[in-house]
């Protein structure tokens, strides 16, 4: 399985694919809910009972019941694979899992060190990675990943080794949706290795803030980028805001930024709502209200545009 998702920019061939339905005897569901949102992630934003409030946006409420990392962000089964009637979820247990203990480890330490400390060069790579790991994973993405796939040739090979295309056989292999979730899987990984490999001109300043409360929320579009990125390359090389947690904020921008202050927060949140599709999120409910009334009047008056451009327009020169 890892040299299936090895990042080989080779379309995964029926070959291949045979050996994973082969695996799948001998391998059972062990997880359902599967996060776009991993729970690691998550968990940096929940409060002292390590619990959550959830703002639905289509229902426009609050959820009265709290709940904990492993009950919101999730689809069900969507990485869960049906082999012969025998359902496994080898690409969340194995492969997502493997991408979060990584980039985990580095989020973990941008969130327990030193605020003013130098961030290194490993820690911003780091966050590129979960930038484009997130990119894949998120619900707002999967209509883009539909249409790649859709207009992406499959090239097959005889036993010859002679590569050739074959439009009927391309059309039956797409129709399986093994081989869909596959390369979802494998674009992700392939795109990550070959986007962090390159010597993009990239930011010249990235800064931690940090706040004594629990500012942030977390939505499930939760980084925000100055633009709207139009191929993979803008994932790295556009100014963006993440929080790493709720009371930490990393900023990479191309020039020196003001302080963010507690209105900069509420702003940053206000527009986290807007651009997520279903969910967003706080440990501290009060602070959910305050953003979602704040998103609201932004609304109402046409001002999300405008103060998203002078939240990343604000310059020390």
């Amino acid at each position: 399985m890892e040299k299936l998702l090895s990042g080989r920019k080779e379309t995964i061939i029926e070959s291949e694919l045979a050996q994973v339905k082969t695996l799948a005897s001998r391998l059972a569901k062990t997880t359902s809910r599967h996060h776009y949102i991993p729970q690691y992630y998550i968990k940096g934003f929940s409060g002292s009972d390590n619990l959550l409030s959830v703002y639905d946006k289509k229902r426009d409420v609050i959820k009265r019941e709290r709940t904990g990392s492993n009950g919101i962000f999730y689809e069900k089964d969507a990485n869960t694979v049906e082999i012969d009637d025998i359902k496994i979820s080898i690409l969340e247990d194995h492969f997502f899992s493997k991408i979060d203990h990584q980039i985990s480890t580095n989020l973990r330490e941008l969130r327990d060190q030193p605020v003013h400390s130098a961030l290194t060069l490993t820690n911003q790579t780091m966050v590129n990675a979960f930038i484009i790991d997130l990119f894949w994973r998120i619900p707002i993405t999967a209509s883009a990943f539909d249409d790649m796939y859709e207009r992406s040739t499959i090239t097959f090979h005889d036993k010859d080794g002679k590569a050739f295309t074959d439009p009927i056989k391309e059309q039956e292999l797409k129709k399986d949706p093994v081989h869909k979730k596959m390369e979802k899987s494998k674009m992700a990984i392939t795109s990550m290795n070959d986007i962090l490999a390159k010597r993009i001109p990239g930011r010249v300043f990235a800064k931690l803030w940090e706040f004594e409360h629990k500012l942030f929320v977390v939505g499930d579009y939760p980084m925000l980028f100055k633009e709207v990125p139009g191929n993979l390359t803008d994932l790295v090389t556009l100014d963006f805001f993440i929080p790493i947690s709720s009371e930490r904020m990393f900023s990479s921008q191309h020039t020196e930024g003001l302080n963010f202050t507690v209105n900069e927060a509420y702003l940053f949140n206000a527009l986290i709502i807007d651009q997520s599709m279903n969910f967003i999120s706080s440990g501290n409910r009060d602070v959910l209200e305050k953003s979602i009334n704040y998103y609201r009047e932004l609304k109402r008056k046409g001002l999300l545009v405008p103060l998203k451009k002078m939240l990343f327009d604000r310059t020390s020169q």
